[in-house]
């Protein structure tokens, strides 16, 4: 049984009315089947909970979205509260061992210093099974990756766990729901991610209701509470609103019963959601609303919603107020109010530009001729864009970019910045599998790189001369490039200087740990690989996890404060991962490629002296497989064969595009094994400059080919 406390004294109930809500909560919690013991007692402030009255202001959910709610409104008025999501989807986790970082989520104390992150967390949707396995550990170390991200943010998060929890587009049944979102509040308490608040949000204020029509109606006629966690692991209850008028007087009694605040999830401008209003109509009963609800937080989420691929939204309005300035004059109004929590002018405001590319091009546009119309942009004083010979394509719906002319090798953007300034451009592009060259006019600033998100490029005053930053990506071959987004993020007078001796203090086959001189007044240093941002750290060093083996990077640190922002990056330095790899060829994840006609064998282990995987072929033609990694030295492998069929070679090359030499290799003495295998380990030194190995099988006829399998390999470089 659970144990509610009523607060009292300094929070408690302030009239008749509130009381009586109170008491009305308690008989509905009965009549859901919620058994709860309510005491009375003086309520402990949630974590991060403001002052009664207090509201914080919110702003989402796309950083080309918060910009333009920053840049056109008042300075002293900026957002507190940024969104952005994280995605516990099985369909995109390549590795569940492996947590990859928002990149959002990673830039908002740059792009927004000072800000709180309100991040909604997606849990596997329509998908019990997987759901179930998050309760059950499967996605564990994933998990201790993202509290470990957050925890080093050194920033507060607002944390929505399968956030609208209640909605049937998410199908999530309630006890699978319960038992992962339960995993994922033990996991950051025990990694020791203080930073977060756990907010419990359902997708509608409104109270529950037996009628399929009703916006009380939750998945699958559940009542709200079949989904809660329970007291001990929720700080805040949550509510979506997108009405410009809304009823939170159920919801509100059962957060004052379980004792805890109210922060709002999302909430925009729909029109479809409550028809008959304009934008400007809206705006003010809106907020009306917010302030006299008693919520402590909103987010609104500055989209033109036909323009993403979601069919439902389709039919909802352009809730986008920055289009236009009488709109944006509205929501400044209402931003004056005193109850709102924001950040002031103090808190430097970086982000003189951002382009989301081709963002408001409509659904099935594929390389149109470039128009500004097409873009999402917001631009300080001074600043500026234009691609050259650039086409603006739809995609995906999610990621709109621009691509260069067909038939072309490279994409220039021009950027407007003042004659003589410095700072950091933005560049945001797909991964290349050949990998890219970036110049800053005639300098290149970064090579061959293979980006999963945006790379920065700082310039200075010999760059910008001339007030045009000519920023091309070249591509080794005619393949198309994308650029989804680029900005100028200005370095503030105050901010923090770069830091210095950075330095590898050490690597293995797969990480690389560096240092640097501590820095006072920072609140974060943020770390990068290759210009892009890939973690950070609240102290003076870092390990890089995860990384192939046998490759080059260049790493460079900046140090943040807390109000000023990000400074200049450091000098770069360089790393390799280097070592003895040991591949027991359980997977392929370690190899660089192999043919169609290798496989895993996982059958009959007593054959192989106890080996549970190796390849085999599936055919009789040469098979085949391959490692990439800078510096290689030597090779071994195990061979597995039966008699006479020990036919194996290797050759090596400078890159995968060849050419390709055939090494001596030399084998130790078979060993006997058991029904007429034989096992022997081949050997091989690599000459230097190669950075490829191929290792194939051949021989055999239509029924012995099967009769030799590679085992173990290892690589030292």
């Amino acid at each position: 049984m659970e144990q509610i406390v009523l607060f009292r004294g300094a929070k408690s109930p302030r009239n008749s009315r509130l009381r009586a809500i109170v008491a009305l909560g308690l008989v509905v919690l009965v009549a859901v089947g919620v058994t709860s013991t309510v005491t009375a007692g003086a309520r402990v402030p949630a974590k991060f909970e403001p002052a009664d009255g207090s509201i914080y202001t919110g702003a989402g959910q796309s950083t080309e979205a918060i910009v333009q709610m920053v840049n056109s409104g008042d300075p002293n008025r900026q957002p507190m509260l940024v969104a952005a999501y994280d995605f516990l989807n099985p369909a995109t986790i390549a590795n569940v061992n492996v947590y990859q970082p928002q990149e959002d989520i990673l830039q908002a104390h740059n792009y927004y210093p000072g800000s709180i992150l309100q991040v909604g967390m997606e849990l596997p949707k329509s998908n019990p099974t997987e759901l179930a396995a998050v309760g059950s550990g499967k996605y564990d170390n994933w998990l201790r990756g993202m509290a470990d991200t957050y925890k080093n943010l050194n920033q507060k998060i607002f944390l929505r766990i399968g956030y609208e929890f209640d909605g049937k587009w998410n199908a999530y049944d309630p006890a699978p729901y319960v038992s992962a979102y339960r995993r994922v509040v033990d996991i950051f308490r025990s990694e020791k991610a203080n930073n977060v608040a756990f907010v419990w949000n359902s997708y509608t204020p409104d109270a529950d209701s037996t009628d399929p029509t009703a916006t009380g109606y939750r998945y699958n006629g559940n009542p709200m509470f079949a989904w809660y966690p329970g007291n001990g692991y929720v700080d805040w209850f949550s509510f979506n609103a997108w009405t410009k008028g809304f009823n939170t007087s159920w919801f509100m009694a059962q957060a004052a019963l379980h004792g805890k605040p109210v922060i709002m999830g999302e909430s925009s401008y729909t029109e479809s959601l409550d028809t008959g209003y304009t934008f400007n109509q809206w705006v003010g009963p809106y907020f009306n609303s917010v302030r006299s609800s008693g919520v402590k937080g909103y987010q609104y989420i500055n989209w033109n919603w036909p323009l993403y691929p979601i069919s439902d939204w389709s039919a909802w309005a352009d809730g986008k107020y920055t289009s236009s300035p009488t709109s944006v004059a509205k929501y400044n109004t209402e931003q004056k109010n005193s109850k709102y929590i924001v950040r002031n002018k103090s808190y430097f405001n970086p982000m003189a530009l951002w382009v989301g590319a081709a963002r408001a091009v409509s659904p099935g546009v594929s390389q149109a001729g470039w128009a500004t119309s097409q873009d999402e942009a917001s631009a300080q004083s001074g600043y500026g864009y234009a691609p050259v010979a650039a086409t603006s394509s739809y995609g995906d719906g999610w990621g709109t970019f621009w691509s260069n002319a067909p038939g072309t090798s490279q994409l220039t953007v021009n950027v407007t910045v003042p004659g003589g300034s410095a700072g950091i451009v933005v560049l945001g592009g797909y991964a290349s599998y050949l990998g890219q060259d970036v110049y800053i006019g005639s300098r290149k600033v970064l090579s061959g790189v293979q980006p999963t998100g945006p790379v920065k490029l700082p310039f200075d005053a010999v760059d910008s001369a001339s007030g045009t930053l000519a920023v091309t990506i070249v591509e080794p071959d005619t393949s198309s490039i994308h650029v989804n987004s680029i900005g100028v993020q200005k370095v503030a007078p105050k901010a923090p200087a770069a830091p210095s001796k950075l330095r590898v203090t050490s690597v293995s086959t797969s990480s690389v740990s560096l240092a640097w001189k501590a820095r006072s007044g920072v609140s974060v240093y943020n770390v990068y690989r290759n210009g892009q941002l890939i973690g950070t750290s609240p102290s003076a060093r870092f390990t890089d996890k995860n990384l192939a083996f046998g490759r080059s990077y260049q790493y460079s640190v900046s140090a943040v404060g807390a109000k000023s922002g990000e400074g200049y990056p450091s000098a770069t330095v360089p790393a390799r991962t280097s070592g003895t790899l040991v591949d027991p060829l359980n997977t392929f994840s370690l190899t660089d490629a192999h043919a169609g006609n290798m496989a895993l064998d996982t059958s009959s282990p007593e054959n192989f002296a106890g080996d549970t995987s190796r390849l085999v072929r599936t055919d009789p033609s040469d098979g085949w497989f391959t490692y990439r990694a800078d510096g290689l030295t030597q090779v071994s492998f195990v061979l597995y064969y039966q008699s006479g069929a020990n036919s194996v070679y290797a050759n090596v090359a400078p890159a995968s595009s060849g050419p390709y030499s055939n090494i001596d290799l030399t084998a130790s003495t078979p060993i006997s094994l058991a029904n007429g295998w034989y096992s022997a380990t081949y050997t091989g030194t690599i000459p230097a400059g190669n950075n490829v190995i191929g290792i194939h099988m051949q021989g055999g006829d239509g029924t012995s080919f099967a009769n030799q399998e590679i085992g173990q390999v290892t690589l030292n470089n």
